[in-house]
């Protein structure tokens, strides 16, 4: 009977010093995992990334700029005109994406930025 208990209680020991070691092993996963999203969250704040939106929405825009020429061009045949429709949405909706990843630092958005969000993404 003793050497029952004494297994039984030894078994236990095993079992919960597992458990805690167990629940050590993802608990720090856990706090690591945290802290990656903490770093990205910095980094994709930063001011490379920033700039790198920046200079994205500027390029865009310029793209959206030229096919609008195209567009009012009297000679574009409708063909060419669906496609530079459907390219033009297609870079807006980039461009919008690139202009919602900016952060407002404390000079502000670009106001060229801001007028194209304005008009454009907003709709």
């Amino acid at each position: 009977m003793r050497r029952t208990v004494w297994i039984l209680s030894s078994i236990l020991a095993l079992v919960l010093i597992a458990g805690i070691v167990v629940g050590g092993y993802q608990l720090g996963w856990w706090l690591k995992k945290n802290a990656v999203n903490r770093n990205a969250k910095i980094n994709r704040q930063s001011y490379e990334v920033q700039q790198t939106y920046h200079e994205e929405s500027i390029r865009d825009m310029a793209s959206v700029r030229a096919i609008d020429t195209q567009l009012a061009e009297p000679g574009t045949t409708p063909d060419l005109r669906a496609q530079l429709q459907a390219q033009r949405m297609a870079i807006v909706t980039q461009t919008c994406d690139a202009i919602s990843r900016l952060t407002i630092s404390g000079a502000g958005v670009d106001p060229d930025i801001q007028s194209f969000h304005d008009k454009e993404c907003s709709a």
